[in-house]
């Protein structure tokens, strides 16, 4: 959800680096798809697999290209981030993704809900989405890619592959509008309100004569 890819529920934070906890957590393979998971359950595997599958089917039909090795460890605290604040991280020097387990989320959404709502598997899973999202923009363009281009993708892709009633209950719950022009999808509604920034960029997505066709000027870097 920034420039260096974190979204979070209380608040952003930097990527710095693998988590120490990683070395002693498990690494498995997702079936299918080029991707390994360090984890401590089965159960965090299978979500980390599917959302990432379920990420490179929405990036794939956008014109992305996803030949690149994905790394997703599951932790109990985002490297870099203030305790027990940042969901999720994507680090462009290690191309390591960083997600808080769910019993973690869980804990932190007591404090801050994501999206106005409890938290749950399904909106856990989204997080990943996030995440793998930015990874597959960034290796796409080759470089270091506009922070709102990055939270544009990474909002779209999360809300695309939700479960509709998930979904629906988080679009009740924000009065907005979609995006009407490109000048209208700026830092500063995004820094005053991430989740409104997402729940905006996705609606944008959805009118007639966007979709993948604005997904292909943003790899074409024509807007942000």
């Amino acid at each position: 959800m920034t420039p260096r890819g974190v979204i979070g529920l209380l608040a952003l934070a930097p990527t710095l680096g693998l988590s120490a906890g990683l070395a002693l957590a498990d690494v498995r393979h997702c079936a299918g798809i080029n991707t390994t998971v360090a984890h401590d359950t089965p159960e965090e595997v299978a979500l980390v697999c599917r959302a990432v599958t379920e990420a490179a089917a929405f990036m794939r039909e956008n014109g992305f290209s996803v030949t690149q090795p994905i790394s997703v460890s599951v932790v109990d605290h985002v490297s870099g981030s203030f305790p027990h604040r940042a969901v999720g991280a994507y680090n462009r020097t290690t191309m390591h993704i960083e997600v808080l387990s769910y019993a973690e989320c869980l804990k932190a959404s007591e404090r801050k809900s994501g999206f106005r709502i409890p938290m749950t598997r399904d909106l856990h899973r989204s997080f990943v989405v996030h995440e793998v999202a930015h990874a597959i923009l960034e290796s796409n363009l080759g470089s270091t890619p506009p922070p709102l281009a990055q939270e544009y993708v990474a909002y779209v892709a999360q809300f695309a592959t939700m479960e509709p009633v998930l979904r629906s209950e988080i679009l009740a719950r924000y009065n907005v509008t979609p995006f009407e022009r490109d000048s209208q999808i700026n830092a500063n509604l995004y820094m005053m309100d991430p989740s409104a920034f997402g729940v905006m960029a996705y609606l944008h997505y959805q009118l007639p004569g966007n979709g993948p066709a604005f997904m292909g000027r943003i790899l074409r870097r024509e807007v942000f």
